[in-house]
């Protein structure tokens, strides 16, 4: 008797899974932790790409004894304009002024812990400039770090700094808007738009700043009194020409009504 075949088993090999390619870690953005700029918008990195650096700030190239410059939250980034020379000194005045602080890389303007360092060297600058005896008071930032050197203490501390408040450029631009309407009869261009609120907002940031190092200053003007005051100035013969037509509208609209 011939036994059937038994029957054939076919294995089914289940397709490779799919791969999952992960994405490329994003590269690292200097200052770590967000700050939050002056229109209130958040950037990655922390980096504030409205920042001027310190060589362009007028308290702090006018700063002295009697009117200190504060650092603020954005002044760290002042290092990203360092070369690899500068990087390197500025690491060595940091470990020098916190002992046990070592730079992740050195000549890194980039590098975490240097940033970090010089957050906390900044609050430090601004706590002993508050001492009318300090010698680091109305001085620059490189001869304030040489100066730490000479005052080592606990690389602990704190990275928050002073944030001031400016107004927002949008509605600063409606403010000057409408000024340029009533003074010239006419919309001003986006530069000089620009320019206008670049100004408005730096005389709100001096006056913060004078204020948080204590004595009298007087308050920056508000936005009206400001627009109304630099178109005169920068449009002074167009805003005259301005008043001459309202005026003689005015005699026309009389005349023709037999006045």
């Amino acid at each position: 008797m011939i036994k059937p075949a038994a029957p054939t088993t076919t294995t089914t090999t289940a397709p490779p899974a799919p791969t999952t390619t992960l994405p490329p870690t994003a590269p690292f953005k200097p200052g770590d932790k967000a700050v939050v700029a002056v229109d209130g918008v958040s950037y990655a990195g922390g980096i504030n790409p409205a920042y001027l650096g310190l060589e362009k700030d007028t308290l702090y190239s006018t700063a002295s004894a009697t009117a200190p410059y504060t650092y603020t939250n954005d002044d760290w980034q002042t290092i990203l304009k360092y070369s690899v020379g500068e990087v390197n000194t500025l690491q060595k005045q940091l470990m020098k002024a916190f002992p046990g602080f070592t730079p992740g890389v050195l000549g890194d303007k980039t590098d975490r812990k240097t940033i970090a360092q010089l957050k906390i060297a900044l609050g430090r600058i601004n706590l002993l400039s508050s001492e009318t005896a300090s010698p680091l008071r109305g001085e620059k930032l490189n001869s304030q770090l040489q100066l730490l050197t000479g005052m080592p203490t606990a690389q602990t501390g704190s990275t928050k700094l002073p944030s001031y408040q400016l107004s927002n450029p949008a509605d600063l631009k409606m403010v000057f808007k409408k000024a340029a309407q009533e003074s010239l009869g006419r919309n001003l261009e986006d530069g000089d738009l620009n320019r206008l609120v670049e100004t408005y907002q730096q005389q709100q940031l001096q006056y913060q700043k004078q204020v948080s190092t204590g004595g009298t200053t007087v308050q920056a003007p508000n936005a009206e009194v400001f627009a109304t005051k630099n178109i005169a100035e920068d449009f002074g013969a167009e805003v005259n020409t301005r008043k001459l037509s309202d005026i003689f509208g005015a005699i026309d609209a009389n005349l023709s009504k037999g006045k």
